[in-house]
């Protein structure tokens, strides 16, 4: 479903590189996620038609863990608890782009990153986004 501030767009085609028409708001419905604050833990269910991969400092021992999450699948990608009991560094080990926010996700549609992919960081998938969120101290 394509939301009212878009509903302008809806008939609107793009070109791509390759000369390709591309309706948007066919495209906007393979991104959809949700986020859900559920008794201080912030779970993420993927809405879209494509895998999602998500990092979070509370999600591994490892700050470099990557999780997928295929379509229809949720996770708990934030929990404020250990969140305040984690020690962090002035800066993550590997970070290509300075210090990571110890109360971020990264979040990327269909493309992951990190060790066991081509991609390094986050910033080199198509397309990401990051979900700051507010401090509880």
């Amino acid at each position: 479903m394509v939301s009212p501030e878009l509903s302008s767009i809806r008939t609107k085609n793009f070109q791509d590189n390759n000369n390709k028409y591309i309706n948007l708001p066919e495209i906007l419905e393979h991104f959809r996620v949700t986020l859900s604050k559920e008794n201080g833990s912030i779970w993420l269910y993927n809405r879209s038609m494509l895998p999602i991969f998500v990092n979070s400092p509370t999600l591994s021992e490892n700050w470099h863990c990557v999780c997928k999450i295929l379509p229809g699948y949720c996770l708990k990608a934030f929990d404020s608890e250990r969140a305040q009991t984690l020690k962090y560094p002035s800066h993550f080990p590997g970070a290509q782009l300075g210090p990571k926010d110890p109360y971020g996700m990264q979040i990327s549609f269909g493309k992951g990153w990190g060790d066991k992919y081509k991609r390094q960081d986050v910033t080199n998938c198509p397309c990401w986004f990051e979900v700051l969120l507010p401090t509880q101290r």
